[in-house]
């Protein structure tokens, strides 16, 4: 994730630590991805729990990545007020700078 966001300025690394809500965050939405899938498995194609969990599992391993980034995405946006004077002025600067 980049130190400041490109549009905005606004720091994604706040304070030490910030992010380990986002870590809950993204815990609480991929038990999701791992349930639904499981239980739709077992109760209406009937597979065993064990087949419908390895499955499941399988799926959280393909979007784990996307996911912790989706997950600090949302904490960052719960977390910090947008401003948008001052990401005006932000793209203000870029522009002076990329013309000089």
């Amino acid at each position: 994730m980049p130190e400041k966001c490109s549009v905005c300025g606004q720091e994604t690394e706040p304070e030490l630590g910030f992010y380990y809500g986002a870590m809950f965050l993204s815990y609480m939405i991929g038990i999701w991805f791992m349930i639904i899938p499981a239980l739709i498995l077992v109760l209406y194609f009937k597979w065993s729990a064990g087949a419908a969990t390895a499955f499941a599992i399988g799926i959280e391993v393909l979007i784990y990545l996307r996911l912790i980034r989706i997950a600090r995405a949302v904490w960052l946006f719960i977390n910090v007020k947008y401003d948008p004077k001052y990401a005006e002025s932000i793209k203000e600067e870029n522009l002076k700078v990329s013309k000089n």
